[in-house]
């Protein structure tokens, strides 16, 4: 059935790593034919880091508007070549911020510090620590970000054990931040994906009609609060199943070459209303 103009998408949102993976001339090109088309606003929403030089790059590479980082901690909007925070965002969460804070500092305070080193995948370069929690068998790289702190272990045991120990330390300090878990990863911060790609559809004060697309547990909560869910061939079995179950698009490619077959889908959604551009 063909659809309505109320039915054109104005909001697309992306997962990084697993989706867009690298530039890629063809998808910018469609971003661009989208954009021509209707298609108003555009956001990478990633786990990485606000001062991460590879999804800044990849953020003007693709001529996105904004970037939803730190799993949705962090909102950025394009400056030109460069990229500045979200005002709006960073007042929304002012009354958070103090329990994030708080939590890590609890954690670092409980925690024995194994190993220090400086990565340069962020400008400037970042401190990650490997640390010891008590009751949790293993060691974890402890990640600070601007808005939120991760946890990460190659072992599900050991993210199991210090999601365990983590929500017992809340219980104890009285309070709850945003948690989000991913396979191998937990997040502590304002906000989830979702909460931040949201955001960013009501930011001229009406709600764009919004596409999403993740592979992973911390895309979950953007696609269940999206219109319409979309995900690459390589997305873990509980995202198509979520996507599916929404009536969304599940690529049969895989990373950026599914990012492309979905845009292509788009257009031909968008071409199929009467009176919009052949």
């Amino acid at each position: 059935m063909p659809r309505t103009e109320d039915d054109l998408n104005e909001f697309f949102a992306v997962d990084l790593d697993g989706n867009l993976d690298r530039p890629d001339e063809e998808c910018r090109s469609l971003l661009r034919q989208l954009r021509a088309e209707g298609l108003k606003r555009v956001a990478i929403a990633t786990a990485h880091p606000m001062n991460g030089i590879r999804v800044r790059g990849l953020g003007v590479f693709y001529e996105v508007d904004h970037l939803v980082l730190e799993n949705g901690s962090v909102l950025l909007e394009r400056d030109g070549q460069s990229w500045r925070e979200v005002e709006a965002w960073k007042e929304r969460n002012r009354a958070t911020r103090p329990n994030v804070e708080r939590l890590r500092d609890e954690l670092l305070r409980r925690a024995e510090i194994v190993e220090r080193r400086w990565v340069d995948y962020t400008s400037p370069p970042m401190e990650l620590r490997t640390l010891r929690l008590p009751g949790v068998d293993g060691p974890l790289t402890f990640e600070d970000g601007a808005g939120a702190f991760q946890l990460t272990s190659k072992d599900v045991n050991v993210v199991a054990q210090a999601r365990g120990m983590m929500g017992s330390l809340m219980a104890q300090l009285g309070f709850r931040v945003n948690e989000i878990e991913d396979v191998y990863t937990l997040t502590y911060g304002l906000g989830s994906k979702g909460e931040g790609v949201d955001f960013v559809a009501h930011l001229d004060g009406r709600k764009l009609r919004m596409v999403a697309m993740g592979d992973s547990r911390n895309d979950l909560d953007m696609l269940s609060r999206c219109d319409l869910p979309c995900a690459p061939g390589n997305a873990r079995p509980e995202v198509k199943q979520l996507v599916q179950s929404r009536n969304g698009i599940v690529a049969t490619a895989e990373r950026i070459e599914g990012v492309k077959e979905v845009l292509r889908l788009l257009r031909q959604a968008a071409h199929s209303v009467p009176g919009s551009p052949p």
